[in-house]
């Protein structure tokens, strides 16, 4: 459902031209590959959660900010700004 309303969303505030601009392939290729790690790396923080103690996953849970930043300047090339 929430798929089918943000691609009517999509068209509605942007037009054919918009829609077509999110299903190119290399977008596609990069969000996909993010997405794949990601999804690898919440089943991985949930298979730990039983032997972590409280402290230990705060901090494995923080670490995600660092690691969504490596991924984007290793990946896309993408650096961050002084304020991020």
């Amino acid at each position: 459902f929430t798929l089918i309303v943000a691609q009517l969303m999509t068209v509605g505030f942007g037009g054919l031209r918009q829609w077509r601009e999110i299903w190119r392939a290399g977008p596609m290729t990069v969000f996909s590959l993010i997405g794949c790690l990601y999804a690898i790396g919440d089943f991985l923080e949930l298979e730990s959660l039983g032997s972590l103690s409280g402290p230990a996953y705060q901090v494995l849970s923080q670490s995600k900010l660092i690691v969504t930043a490596l991924m984007l300047w290793g990946i896309k090339g993408t650096k961050q700004a002084g304020l991020q």
